[in-house]
């Protein structure tokens, strides 16, 4: 999904999306530096090696996770019942656009 500029990612964000709380340090705790983006959440489901589960993912503008690292903490909270994620994998797609995999803690 490639956008002309990045305000026009971040508009399509914010209408399909719904906001995320990152802790790029690692730490869960709600006295860490934090920051809330938009993103669009995902739980594709996955098979390997015959076993089956999903693959939680959120693809987020890369501008806005340009120092997110292997190990930060992500915060979904659908619904007003949160749920905490590590971010185990980074995957820029070339087109302004980052898919960051997640494992739920």
């Amino acid at each position: 999904m490639a956008f002309e500029s990045e305000q026009d990612r971040q508009d399509q964000l914010e209408a399909l999306g719904e906001s995320f709380v990152f802790t790029h340090n690692g730490n869960p705790h709600v006295s860490s530096k934090s920051v809330s983006i938009y993103g669009i959440f995902d739980r594709p489901y996955i098979e390997t090696n015959k076993i089956e589960g999903y693959k939680p993912v959120v693809t987020v503008s890369a501008v806005d996770v340009l120092s997110v690292a292997h190990g930060a903490m992500v915060r979904h909270d659908p619904d007003a019942t949160y749920t905490d994620y590590k971010v185990v994998g980074i995957e820029p797609d070339g087109t302004g656009m980052t898919m960051l995999i997640l494992e739920e803690q």
